[in-house]
């Protein structure tokens, strides 16, 4: 009789690590109503992913669990946020907003320092800092990527970047990352440097 129980127990764990998953995407591409697109290449340009505020909309594909295991049936396998990022040479920002346009979660990167900070007001939004740190891998990799410009595809890891569409100023317009556990197709609606 334990087992039946025990199995509820660990997909319940599953699905709140997947929906961890899911929210760092959304904090990734958190919305955002003003949407202003740069036209000249970004002054002093380091990166593919130029410093500044992007506006994104992004799709996340849910393979696996983020350690791997095998997806719950009631487990959510797709969905679309928009958001925001705030990149800088000396510190990144993802900001999950509600749907509402108020902050749900705030993830800060210092780039000399590495380290990764996380606030939140909500409890439930708490429990999930863990998983939402782990998450952030596989886009600290996009982020660091130098700057050539319009490159195709890039292997890091067990992490794969596909480039299909560059503006004017060489920023990407659609990006697909692959990961064993997730896929993530990141459009960019804005910039501003």
């Amino acid at each position: 009789m334990q087992k039946p129980q025990m199995q509820n127990i660990e997909s319940s764990i599953v699905g709140k690590r997947i929906v961890a998953a899911l929210v760092l995407a959304f904090t990734f591409t958190a919305g955002c109503a003003h949407k202003a697109v740069m036209t000249e290449p970004a002054p002093n340009r380091v990166t593919l992913i130029p410093y500044g505020v992007h506006q994104q909309s992004v799709t996340v594909t849910v393979k696996r669990g983020p350690e791997g295991q095998e997806l719950p049936p009631s487990a959510p396998k797709k969905m679309s946020f928009s958001g925001v990022l705030d990149h800088r040479a000396e510190r990144t920002q993802l900001i999950g907003l509600t749907p509402f346009g108020s902050t749900l979660f705030k993830l800060i990167e210092e780039t000399k320092s590495g380290s990764l900070t996380f606030t939140t007001d909500s409890a439930q939004m708490k429990k999930a800092e863990p998983y939402l740190k782990a998450t952030y891998a596989p886009l600290r990799e996009l982020l660091k990527l130098p700057y050539p410009p319009k490159i195709k595809a890039i292997q890091k890891g067990d992490v794969h970047f596909k480039f299909e569409k560059y503006n004017a100023s060489e920023i990407p317009m659609r990006v697909l990352v692959e990961t064993p556990n997730f896929d993530l197709v990141i459009t960019e609606d804005g910039y501003e440097p």
